[in-house]
């Protein structure tokens, strides 16, 4: 819904609002490496004229609210993968790093004139 809320904002098409939702399921998905733990991941958007971007960070250690042992998030590499393929077709950058103990993943898709 918050990319919904964004991408409207931004004065994005419908397509291209469905498109940055997909692009943020897919860089969730990059994030987690298939698994679903119990995690909080921080989202910041930013948009201008042109473009919104969106960093998604996460820490590789999250302590459960349940007391139960923390949860360690799978390591990645940057492979082509079929979440890249994805990104690629959605977006026009897109990147994840892994440095300190923590992941993070930005995204970038311009405004397209609907003409």
């Amino acid at each position: 819904m918050a990319a919904a809320a964004v991408g409207a904002r931004a004065d994005f098409s419908c397509d291209q609002v469905d498109d940055l939702r997909l692009a943020i399921e897919e860089m969730f998905l990059m994030l987690l490496g298939g698994l679903c733990p119990r995690v909080r991941i921080h989202l910041d958007f930013e948009w201008d004229d042109d473009s919104v971007e969106v960093v998604a960070t996460l820490h590789d250690r999250i302590p459960d609210t349940d007391a139960q042992p923390e949860v360690s998030l799978p390591t990645f590499d940057n492979s082509m993968n079929l979440s890249d393929r994805i990104l690629d077709a959605l977006v026009e950058e897109h990147n994840i790093t892994h440095e300190g103990g923590v992941s993070r993943s930005r995204l970038r898709l311009s405004r397209q004139d609907s003409t």
